[in-house]
């Protein structure tokens, strides 16, 4: 029987993950699997970087991918700093615009915060969109789901891709003080 659930899951999430009408199916995903599944739906969404929200007071990071960090500086074509861990939580903030956003949790990490994939109210997956727009990573260690979406942001050279940066785990890792 788990064999059969977790295959079940499976189909689900690809569903969800490859169809552009989400929020209905994340509804209907959650109505079957609510047992296992938690869906989230809030009003109150803080942005803390670009892959973290809090929202009424739950703690939700982005699953599967990996923004810079909020202090994170990279370097543009012409070698000039500029603040991408800025400008990755103000793209965030743009998507969700001050509006509602659903979650739905896919497991929970080793601080207890909800490793969710998160839609916008104009039912966009912020996970994809912050690695589309170049301001994420695609964090393989734990998904591939959103490897195409890196490719096609290094092939535009968005973001952190029209220069040089460092991968956000090498960042957090050299500076533990400074990304909290």
């Amino acid at each position: 029987m788990l064999k059969n659930y977790r295959s079940l899951v499976r189909r689900l999430k690809n569903i969800i993950y490859s169809n552009g009408n989400t929020s209905a199916l994340i509804i209907i995903a959650c109505i079957i699997v609510l047992y296992t599944i938690e869906c989230i739906e809030y009003g109150n969404v803080e942005v803390i970087d670009g892959d973290r929200l809090v929202i009424n007071n739950h703690k939700v990071r982005l699953y599967g991918i990996d923004a810079v960090e909020r202090n994170q500086l990279c370097k543009n074509r012409k070698g000039n700093q500029w603040k991408c861990g800025i400008d990755a939580k103000n793209h965030l903030t743009k998507l969700i615009n001050a509006n509602k956003v659903v979650c739905l949790l896919i497991d929970k990490d080793r601080y207890k915060r909800s490793l969710s994939i998160c839609y916008s109210s104009q039912h966009q997956n912020l996970n994809a969109e912050m690695v589309k727009a170049g301001y994420a990573v695609a964090y393989t260690r734990y998904s591939s789901m959103f490897v195409p979406y890196e490719k096609e942001a290094r092939q535009k050279q968005n973001g952190i891709w029209s220069g040089k940066f460092k991968m956000p785990e090498v960042y957090r890792m050299n500076n533990k003080a400074n990304t909290n």
